[in-house]
C-alpha cells in the first residue's frame, strides 16, 4: 500500500510567515497553480482515495488535483494542523518573541496549544486504521506543514537532527509504504 503525502498549496499567510494553524485560510493564486501542476503528476498514479484535512486550503488543493477523476475525498479531522491557540495569527517573529521558534529543531510545547504527543497520536490513529483495513492500494493524503513532521516521524523517515527540522514545501509529494 502506498501513501502519497503532500502539503496544501500556498496561501497568503504562508508568504507572510503567519502562523495559520487552524485558521481556515484559502489558497492564493500561486497555491491554486501549484495544485494544477501537481495534477499532471497525480494523473499518472492510480489513486484510490484521498484523505484531506477539512481546512479549506487542504481540501481545495485536493479538489483541484482530483476534480475530474471521480476519486472520493474524505475530510478527516485527524489531519488538521496543530493547534497553536495562543500563537494563532502571529508572524513567526512575534511567536519567537513569545518563546516559540518555528524553525527550532526541538519539538516545542505551546501555551494552550496541542502537545506533540497528541498530534502524533491522531496521525498514528489514521495510518494505523488504514493499515488495518487495507482497503486501498494508493492513498493521497493532503494536510499541513506541522502535521507533515509527525507523518514523517510515523513512517520512520527522520533526519538525524530530529523531526522538527523537516520542512515540506507546498504541493511537494512524499511517497511512503504503509
Amino acid at each position: 500500500m502506498k501513501v502519497y503525502f503532500m502539503r496544501h498549496g500556498e496561501t497568503d499567510w504562508n508568504v507572510s510567515k503567519i502562523l495559520q494553524e487552524r485558521t481556515d485560510i484559502l489558497l492564493n493564486e500561486t497555491g491554486r497553480e501549484q495544485a494544477r501542476q501537481v495534477k499532471s503528476f497525480i494523473d499518472d498514479l492510480r489513486i484510490d482515495i484521498c484523505y484531506s484535512s477539512p481546512l479549506r486550503r487542504a481540501s481545495e488543493t485536493a479538489e483541484i488535483i482530483l476534480d475530474d477523476r471521480g476519486i472520493p475525498i474524505i475530510k478527516d479531522s485527524r489531519l488538521l494542523e496543530r493547534e497553536y491557540e495562543s500563537l494563532r495569527g502571529m508572524t513567526w517573529a512575534e511567536a519567537a518573541e513569545r518563546g516559540f521558534d518555528i524553525e527550532s529543531t526541538e519539538l516545542q510545547t505551546i501555551e494552550n496549544g496541542e502537545t506533540p504527543e497528541n498530534v502524533f497520536s491522531r496521525i498514528s490513529s489514521l495510518f494505523d486504521e488504514l493499515k488495518e483495513k487495507r482497503e486501498f492500494e494508493n492513498i493521497l493524503v493532503i494536510s499541513h506543514w506541522e502535521v507533515s513532521k509527525f507523518i514523517r516521524y510515523y513512517f520512520g523517515d527522520l533526519p538525524e537532527e530530529g523531526v522538527s527540522t523537516h520542512k515540506l514545501e507546498n504541493c511537494i509529494i512524499t511517497e511512503y509504504d504503509l
